[in-house]
This record gives C-alpha cells, sequence and structure tokens, in this order.
C-alpha cells in the first residue's frame, strides 16, 4: 500500500520539474532574441551611419540594411572557409613601374657581363689547359698541395710547403686577419693560424693543425727565364686550375721590397697565392698581382720563392718540406 500511495507523488514532482525546466528555457530565449534584436539595432545603426555620403545622401530602408549585411555576412563566410576566391591583387602604381622595369633590366645586364666575365673565350681556353695538365700525374699530386685560403669576405690560394701543417700565401690574401678558413683537396675545412705577415714582400705563412702527405718545396734559387713550368690556383671562383707559363723577365721597379719576375700566363683574380712550379717539382715563385705591360700585355707578377724561404726558415725545417 505504502509503494502505490508514493507513486503518484513523484509523477507529479517529475511533472513540475520538467514545467518549470521549459519554463526558464522559454525566459532564456526570449532574453536572448531581445539581446540579439538590440545589438542588431545598434549594429544597422552604425553601418548606416557609415554609408551616409553628405553630397549623395539617399535614405535606406531597414529591409534593404538588412539585405545588405546578409549579403556581407555572406562574403565574409565565404572568404573565410577558403573557398578558392581571390583575394584582391596588389597592383604597382604606375609611377613606381618604370623604376622596376629599369631595376630588373639592370639586373639582367650585371647577370649577362657576369658570365660573359667567366665564361668568356680566355676563361674557357685555360679550362681546357687545365684539363689537359691535370692528366699528368705529377701535377695531378700537385693539386692535392693546394688550398684555398678564405677569409670571409674574399679568398685566394695558398699551398702546403712543409708536412707539419705550413701554408704560404700572400698577406693581401689573408688581409691582416689572424685566423682564416683553409679548404684541403679532400674539401675538408680546417681553421689556419696566420703565424706571419709580411706586407713588404707580400707573403704570409698560416699554420693548420694537420700533417701532409703532399708538399711543394721551395727552390732556393731565382727563377729561370724562357722555361716552361705551370703553376696552380683558385681563379675566378674555380678550385685547383692548373695553368701553363713562362718567365719572361726580371721586373727591379716594384712596390714590394723585393724584385719580381714576369709570368707570361693566363692569371685572373683568386690566383693570388698560387705556386709557380718549375719541372722538378720545387716552387720557383709566388703569384701576387697582375699588370698591363705596355709590351708583354697582361702579365702575371711573381714573388721569388728564395723570398719566402728567406723570410720564413725559422719555421721551415727542411726535412718537412722533402
Amino acid at each position: 500500500m505504502t509503494d502505490q500511495n508514493q507513486q503518484p507523488n513523484d509523477s507529479d514532482d517529475e511533472v513540475k520539474q520538467t514545467k518549470s525546466e521549459h519554463a526558464t528555457r522559454q525566459t532564456d530565449d526570449r532574453q536572448k532574441r531581445a539581446q540579439f534584436e538590440q545589438e542588431e539595432q545598434e549594429y544597422l545603426a552604425r553601418v548606416k551611419q557609415s554609408m551616409i555620403d553628405d553630397d549623395l545622401f539617399e535614405p535606406i530602408t531597414h529591409e534593404d540594411m538588412r539585405g545588405i549585411i546578409k549579403e556581407a555576412r555572406k562574403n565574409h563566410q565565404s572568404r573565410s572557409s577558403g573557398d578558392g576566391s581571390q583575394k584582391p591583387r596588389f597592383v604597382l602604381p604606375r609611377r613606381y613601374r618604370l623604376f622596376a622595369i629599369v631595376l630588373a633590366l639592370f639586373m639582367v645586364i650585371q647577370a649577362v657581363a657576369l658570365l660573359a666575365t667567366t665564361f668568356s673565350i680566355p676563361v674557357v681556353d685555360f679550362l681546357i689547359t687545365s684539363h689537359e695538365l691535370s692528366n699528368d700525374p705529377v701535377i695531378k699530386e700537385d693539386k692535392e698541395a693546394i688550398v684555398i685560403v678564405d677569409t670571409g669576405t674574399g679568398r685566394g690560394t695558398g699551398f702546403v710547403v712543409a708536412r707539419d701543417g705550413y701554408i704560404i700565401t700572400n698577406a693581401h690574401v689573408v688581409d691582416q686577419e689572424t685566423t682564416v678558413t683553409i679548404g684541403l683537396h679532400d674539401q675538408s675545412l680546417l681553421t689556419g693560424e696566420v703565424i706571419e705577415a709580411m706586407p713588404a714582400v707580400d707573403l704570409a705563412l698560416i699554420k693548420v693543425d694537420q700533417t701532409f702527405d703532399v708538399v711543394l718545396p721551395l727552390s732556393e734559387t731565382v727563377p729561370t727565364l724562357d722555361t716552361p713550368v705551370h703553376f696552380i690556383g683558385n681563379p675566378l671562383r674555380f678550385n685547383r686550375i692548373a695553368n701553363a707559363g713562362t718567365f719572361i723577365e726580371r721586373e727591379g721597379r716594384s712596390s714590394l721590397d723585393t724584385p719580381v719576375y714576369y709570368l707570361d700566363a693566363p692569371v685572373y683574380r683568386g690566383n693570388s697565392g698560387s705556386p709557380v712550379i718549375n719541372e722538378n717539382g720545387a716552387v720557383e715563385g709566388i703569384v701576387y698581382a697582375t699588370r698591363d705591360d705596355r709590351t708583354y700585355g697582361k702579365v702575371g707578377l711573381v714573388i721569388p720563392a728564395s723570398v719566402a724561404a728567406d723570410v720564413f726558415q725559422a719555421y721551415l725545417s727542411p726535412d718537412q718540406q722533402e
């Protein structure tokens, strides 16, 4: 009996709770609708005000505004959903177009000029010559002693002169740096310490923590005129390019504190520090510059290797140069 009397009471409570929740939802819905209508009216007022033009005022009805807002919202949703609609393109103002065209033409001309400089007929010739000379086993081995000297702002050529890691190049190549990056023939990189730099004779000595199997010893005699020689360097961003030449004259007038020699050979930027090697495998000179001579045309300027042997003798042990 007790259970039967309680059942109707439980049902009444559930009905009351349901009615209460329904009434609460209706109240919330009315409040939200009223708030939405108020916000919409405020938004319509702001949009309408922003569309008023003092000179071309035309009344806009409430329904017109609804249509405008609906269309604007639709466009906004379409852009947000990434439906592939195109974004407004940036158009360069006409007054800047001529400048842009001139700048583009200038860049094209510069690129063509660089290619013409790098791949001119003489340059192609020295690349062909280098390939032919590299078939010589002696020259091929000499290339292993040639290094790239890179300061970060420029680069030149150096060569290993002693097995315990001494390298010779020009003083202007190291450019007052105390350390430089050395690139070896196997493409490995080392940090080189500039031991001595002597601008008066444009020579520098670098030390790396490496032992070498192939070295290029210095000749203690002056270069021999009219005798074929070869030299190896890193001209025009090429690496270890071999070329042939001949010493043609001793030049007494020089900006250095030593006589220099003319080398009849294709010498280019990047050849600074290149060793000039005789038929016996000894370095007779170090390339440091070029000159346009009235008699011979463009020639390479070479410092005698005997000068390097003299100024660096305190560091170079004879047994390390063999």
